[in-house]
């Protein structure tokens, strides 16, 4: 990421440059031989960001030997008049442009002591934001944050609350969420340095605009995401802004209104035939609060426990869930395992007339017993045949998440997983489970008995049956 001048262009390094004016205007002439090469270096970097520059330029023919700006007895014909504000603003494109579409492909030195910008350039921001000039509040972050300096905290304050939430036009919303993630990516977050709190995260998630929610609530996932790994590559999640704002011991109530958030959001989920654009923005909020309950999950180093607890509390809000479009986009979305798994492990639980054994936690046994006597009770699941087909689709849901949480450890704190799979790098993947093909086809036989007593069952049906199976034979102990 390039500064605004360059030490190498011989430009001023007080960072003081003053944006191109109609009211000075130098005319100059230049060698039109020349002219080919320069555009090619600018259309390659930006050049259709600056497309009033090409207004300005009037290409011919001919060539002159070199520079001559006391040359003006030259007609136009063999000459290139250009405006000299924006032939001086042309020249920084000839290496990578500031504003970079996309922040993830910026390269820099991590090694780099980033420091803040210099007072000039905050005293220009500072004034634009003074102003109300959202644009140029903007333009000069843009020109001046780059890997070497990052902007005070209250601005990245002011482009959150008044910019990004507050401005009418769409174009400035967009390019206010490209200069916040630009310094996420640049300068991450910490818990000192973070803009956001969790107040004006639930007013924005209360409100009904789903595409400004949306861009804010990316940013405060990329920002808990990054300080997630960040401090987990250190082993310290204690002292992480995850810590504060996600933590089961610590802020349950933030956990609580997330699942809310949740559930809202699935079941504001439109039919089939709706606006698209809803649709998907809904779509993103769903699988944007998924991670933060990941997160959730894995930041007190008590998984198994913090899984537990959410998903106690998040089930009387699945089971009335109002179709089975909408059940299965919950759990599609859910991206911890382990989360997962105990939710479903919950639903079939209610649904047995008697508890399995107590030995039976989260198991192959477990699922065996689920499918010779579980009923699943929910809303609106069709007709006969089609409420057995959900329940064999939740089971091998659960088997599948079984699978990732043994082989992945998922059981383990997420600080000590990593060691724990390089101890046993070639346990067995179901080890601890003890079934047989017997017992596999006598649960699925009596799966059928149910399901379809006395008949053939449904071709969708056996074809779940004959998934199961192999799942199942797949976890025998051999």
């Amino acid at each position: 990421m390039m500064d605004l001048c360059q030490p190498d262009d011989g430009l001023p390094g007080n960072g003081e440059v003053d944006l191109p004016s109609n009211s000075n205007l130098k005319l100059i002439y230049v060698n039109a031989s020349r002219l080919p090469d320069l555009s090619d270096e600018a259309s390659s970097s930006h050049v259709c960001a600056h497309s009033e520059i090409g207004t300005q330029v009037q290409h011919i023919t001919s060539s002159t030997p070199a520079i001559q700006e006391d040359s003006r007895e030259h007609s136009c014909s063999q000459s290139t008049i250009v405006n000299s504000p924006f032939f001086y603003k042309l020249r920084y494109f000839k290496k990578r442009p500031v504003s970079h579409l996309f922040p993830h492909m910026l390269k820099y030195d991590k090694n780099l002591q980033a420091a803040p910008m210099p007072l000039s350039r905050t005293n220009l921001v500072n004034n634009t934001k003074d102003e109300g000039f959202h644009r140029g509040t903007l333009y000069f972050l843009s020109e001046f944050v780059s890997a070497s300096h990052y902007p005070p905290k209250d601005i990245i304050s002011h482009v959150l609350s008044c910019v990004l939430l507050g401005a009418e036009e769409r174009a400035i919303q967009h390019e206010a969420y490209m200069i916040l993630m630009k310094v996420q990516r640049l300068h991450p977050a910490t818990l000192e340095s973070v803009a956001w709190d969790w107040r004006l995260l639930s007013e924005v998630m209360s409100e009904q605009d789903s595409q400004t929610c949306c861009l804010f609530l990316q940013y405060v996932v990329q920002t808990l995401d990054d300080d997630f790994h960040f401090n987990l590559q250190r082993r310290s999640l204690h002292k992480c802004l995850c810590k504060s704002m996600l933590s089961c011991d610590k802020s349950f109530c933030n956990v609580k209104e997330v699942l809310h958030w949740l559930i809202d959001a699935v079941n504001s989920l439109p039919e089939t035939g709706h606006d698209s654009s809803v649709q998907c923005n809904l779509q993103r909020a769903v699988f944007l609060l998924q991670r933060m309950l990941s997160i959730a999950v894995e930041v007190d180093n008590s998984p198994t426990v913090n899984s537990n607890r959410i998903a106690h509390y998040i089930f009387p809000y699945v089971t009335i869930l109002k179709t089975r479009q909408k059940r299965e986009m919950f759990f599609n979305s859910t991206e911890n395992s382990l989360l997962r798994a105990k939710i479903l492990e919950i639903l079939f639980h209610n649904g047995c007339e008697s508890p399995p054994p107590p030995q039976f936690s989260l198991c192959f046994g477990n699922i065996l017993y689920f499918v010779s006597n579980s009923t699943l009770q929910l809303e609106n699941q069709g007709l006969e045949w089609q409420r057995w087909d959900e329940m064999l689709h939740y089971t091998i849901t659960l088997c599948l998440s079984l699978q990732t949480i043994i082989a992945d450890h998922l059981r383990t704190p997420v600080t000590d997983r990593s060691d724990e799979m390089l101890r046993r790098p070639q346990s067995r993947m179901y080890q601890a489970e003890d079934i047989t093909e017997s017992e596999v086809d006598l649960s699925l036989t009596v799966f059928q008995q149910r399901s379809s007593p006395g008949a053939e069952p449904a071709a969708a049906l056996l074809s779940r049956l004959f998934l199961l199976r192999s799942l199942l034979h797949a976890a025998v102990k051999r």
